[in-house]
């Protein structure tokens, strides 16, 4: 230790090893920065180059933190090794980690602002893994230790990294805390569009897919993925995140916490084939204007295996997707999934690659969405053409979650030939709500499914929501006559279905209204039958359920009997 260098110094020996001797890098406790700038600088020249430096990972390496400087000793605490990027060192910090990033937005004429805990000119971006230029090396970045490009981040902050300045301001694609990111092979594949199928010389399969343990992602802000973006046009991004945490990080567009897109955030020709597994970690108070408070995870057009999200043991808590954080009395809300969103990226050409997901043993509290899926959203028809999704949620919990349609989820398709399978066993939901004004027309969409909202648009579409041995008590709706708990809507001819089994729906909310669920078409009170675009094309069938109020339309064996 007493001959130790600087993390810069470090990584440049690291990055130039092509013989793979130099595969750790151990980090004592404290404060690394990738840059230093004065305060009072004014300099925009000055001010951009200082914004522009970060931590380059070029080869497969494992990054430690925790080290006390006195041999092998260790303590494995994320805090105590902190990769800032408060260059200017005027943020409001505690143990030197940014806590919230935020943005401070004036007009559409005026530069948007640091907002949060940042305060003046940070660091672009933090820590770039994999390198963002054409030239940089294609290495392979892998999270299994049996292979020689293993890369691991262990017992790390990363902190302060924010797209937005009070001078000198970047929207670079590439910004906030970590970048992980494969490249084509040639500059031309970035702006030209593709229609036909590369061949496997073009998609070298360069692997984004580090494992990132015990690290924090805390007050950083980006364009797209605050905390963390994964993106690629070829190959491979397969990242894993364990017992780590994002927190109080903010997205512009895509994802507060983490993004996992195409490069630049558009869909490519090139194979792709994103995963991402998170478990025993914690996603809270991120946030983004658009999409994905806490995770936005995407998949482009693929000529291989279906891209996957997994989720197990984790906690998604007080995470919001708002257009509000730019102009709080906003009307016309278009932000979804205040903690997950799926959203399939394809062409008017191409097809989407499906995308499997898998959510296990994890709690949802306290979320927003100004639009669908307070907690989460499956939503297609953004981008045009085909996709195809499964979702499986199972022994997790939904609690106080808010959004104008589905409190809690929203499974939503539009296009054409598109399908989404979602499907919730041994769960519980309470107290999630919408947001719509009251007596809001139920037809629109708007206001209906306290708990659950599944709707279809399209002739060839077809959704299905499946729900299994689970709970629902004092979920509320505001459209008028809507389901407080599922609501399953078809529009314009779609195929919507909705399944429910073995299931307990009760609990009178405090305005009164007892829990029922509904098709669209009829409740079992027959008090809401609109007429086109909603047609009878949605089906709900019930079978074995404790309902509150009873249900005499599709279904046998439920009973109406306080099961308290």
């Amino acid at each position: 230790w007493g001959s130790a260098t600087t993390l810069h110094g470090a990584l440049a020996i690291s990055n130039a090893d092509t013989t793979t001797q130099c595969y750790e890098i151990r980090l004592k406790q404290g404060i690394y920065k990738p840059a230093t700038l004065d305060t009072g600088e004014t300099h925009i020249d000055t001010i951009s180059q200082e914004r522009g430096k970060t931590f380059s990972v070029l080869r497969a390496v494992q990054l430690k933190g925790g080290y006390t400087g006195i041999g092998e000793s260790r303590e494995i605490n994320a805090e105590n090794t902190v990769l800032s990027g408060d260059i200017d060192s005027n943020d409001s910090t505690t143990n030197g980690i940014t806590r919230k990033a935020s943005i401070t937005y004036i007009d559409s004429n005026t530069p948007t602002r640091p907002g949060g805990d940042i305060v003046g000119n940070n660091s672009n971006l933090v820590m770039a893994l994999g390198g963002l230029e054409q030239s940089a090396s294609k290495a392979n970045f892998t999270s299994s230790q049996q292979e020689g490009s293993f890369t691991q981040l262990e017992g790390l902050t990363i902190t302060g990294g924010s797209a937005f300045a009070s001078l000198g301001e970047s929207l670079s694609n590439f910004s906030g805390g970590m970048a992980c990111a494969t490249l084509p092979p040639e500059p031309p594949i970035l702006t030209a569009a593709r229609k036909d199928t590369p061949t496997d010389s073009e998609a070298p399969g360069n692997a984004c897919a580090p494992l990132l343990k015990n690290v924090l992602f805390a007050g950083n802000a980006a364009v797209i993925g605050g905390g963390l973006l994964a993106a690629n046009n070829s190959g491979t991004s397969s990242l894993k995140v364990e017992d780590s945490a994002f927190s109080g990080n903010f997205g512009n567009i895509y994802g507060g916490a983490i993004a996992v897109v195409p490069l630049f955030g558009q869909p490519s020709a090139l194979a792709n084939r994103f995963q991402l597994d998170v478990s025993n970690s914690v996603i809270e108070n991120n946030s983004s204007i658009a999409f994905g408070g806490g995770i936005i995870f995407t998949s482009a057009p693929s000529k291989d295996s279906a891209s996957e999200l997994n989720i197990s043991k984790s906690i998604f808590k007080g995470n919001a997707a708002s257009q509000k954080f730019i102009d709080p009395n906003s009307e016309a809300p278009l932000s979804n999934g205040g903690s997950i969103l799926v959203m399939p990226l394809s062409t008017s050409d191409t097809s989407s690659g499906p995308i499997n997901t898998r959510i296990s043993e994890s709690r949802f509290e306290n979320n927003h969405a100004d639009s669908f899926g307070g907690a989460i959203a499956v939503i297609t028809g953004i981008m045009p053409g085909a996709s195809h999704l499964t979702t499986q949620v199972d022994s997790s919990s939904f609690t106080n979650n808010t959004a104008e349609s589905g409190g809690a989820i929203a499974n939503v398709i539009s296009g054409v030939g598109t399908s989404s399978l979602f499907s919730v066993v041994n769960s519980t939901f309470d107290g999630n709500a919408t947001t719509a004004p009251a007596n809001t027309d139920a037809s629109s969409g708007r206001g209906m499914g306290g708990a659950i909202f599944t709707g279809s648009d399209g002739s060839t579409n077809e959704v299905a929501m499946v729900v299994d041995q689970s709970t629902f008590n004092g979920n509320t709706a505001s459209a008028n006559a809507s389901a407080s708990a599922i609501q399953n809507l078809s529009a314009r001819g779609g195929k919507s279905i909705l399944t429910v089994e073995r299931s307990i729906l009760w609990g009178t909310p405090a305005s009164g209204e007892t829990i029922v669920v509904a098709n669209g078409v009829l409740n079992e009170n027959n008090a809401y039958e609109p007429a086109d675009p909603v047609d009878s094309d949605a089906k709900s069938t019930l079978n074995a359920n404790i309902i509150q109020g009873g249900w005499t339309a599709n279904g046998t064996g439920n009973i109406d009997a306080d099961p308290m």
